[in-house]
This record gives structure tokens, C-alpha cells and sequence, in this order.
């Protein structure tokens, strides 16, 4: 079973509108600008917490990440 296919004619067009239509990176990550210190908090206590599940249950500190 083969699907064989052949691209119309607003093949190219309909990638760059979609492009031009589409929100940045940047404007998504500016909804988490006010929440910068809470974010690294989090992510500080994330690897705290890691370091001590991995030294509780392997014995010394392993610093991998």
C-alpha cells in the first residue's frame, strides 16, 4: 500500500504564512518574567533535593545531574 501525493500549488505559501501568523518564543516567555525568582527557586530546590535522594541512597555526594 503506497500513499502517493504531489504538492499543490499554495504549497510554499501556506509555510510562510504560518510563520508570519505564528507568536515568537520571546512573547510567550515574557507571561513568565514576573515569576523569574520563583521559577529558580524551584529549580534550586529540584537539585537540592536530588543531591540529597542520590547521597541518602548511594552514600557521599555524587554530583551528577
Amino acid at each position: 500500500m503506497a500513499l502517493m501525493l504531489e504538492p499543490g500549488e499554495n504549497f510554499g505559501k501556506v509555510e510562510d504564512e504560518h510563520k508570519r501568523n505564528s507568536r515568537s518564543m520571546l512573547s510567550f516567555a515574557r507571561y513568565f518574567t514576573p515569576y523569574r525568582s520563583i521559577i529558580a527557586q524551584l529549580l534550586l530546590a529540584m537539585l537540592v533535593e536530588k543531591q540529597l535522594y542520590e547521597e541518602s541512597h548511594y552514600g557521599g555526594m555524587s554530583w551528577r545531574i
